[in-house]
């Protein structure tokens, strides 16, 4: 299997296998039909948007798109963090101040959000560290403290 997918999958569980009886598609996502997109990609040299239809064809139209999105994204920030060029695209102190306003949004309607708030306590870790002008991406020199 891809590094591509195995990523994706670790990122995004809930597509390993979405099944819904009642529904009208074809392809839906499943372990099997993860290994025709790792085929398929494979025979595109691991280029998702050229293999996008025949990814589609197996695995559905939603989690081709979220596959799709999640490649462009690893491909614009790999080579920044693989540099440590932590240059500023979206800072850590603008993430820093969504995740407060959504820790806010979600206690105003009554929303268990554990898991962003552990998210927030780290980016108060990196605010602390002095990453607030840097890219989201510095926050990766966190776990080098840990």
């Amino acid at each position: 299997m891809s590094e591509l997918i195995i990523a994706f999958l670790n990122y995004r569980g809930g597509f390993l296998f979405q099944f819904d009886p009642a529904g009208d598609t074809i392809a839906f996502p499943s372990p099997r039909s993860w290994g025709f997109a790792d085929t398929f990609l494979k025979l595109h040299a691991n280029a998702v948007q050229d293999a996008y239809p025949l990814i589609a064809s197996a695995i559905g139209e939603a989690a081709a798109a979220e596959l799709r999105a999640f490649a462009k994204l690893l491909e614009a920030k790999a080579a920044k963090l693989l540099e440590e060029d932590f240059s500023t695209q979206f800072s850590v102190g603008l993430m820093n101040k969504d995740l407060a306003l959504s820790r806010q949004l979600a206690a105003e309607l009554k929303v268990p959000a554990l898991m962003l708030a552990q998210a927030k306590e780290l980016f108060v870790m990196g605010m602390n560290r002095g990453y607030q002008d840097e890219d989201v991406s510095a926050m990766l020199k966190l776990y080098s403290h840990f």
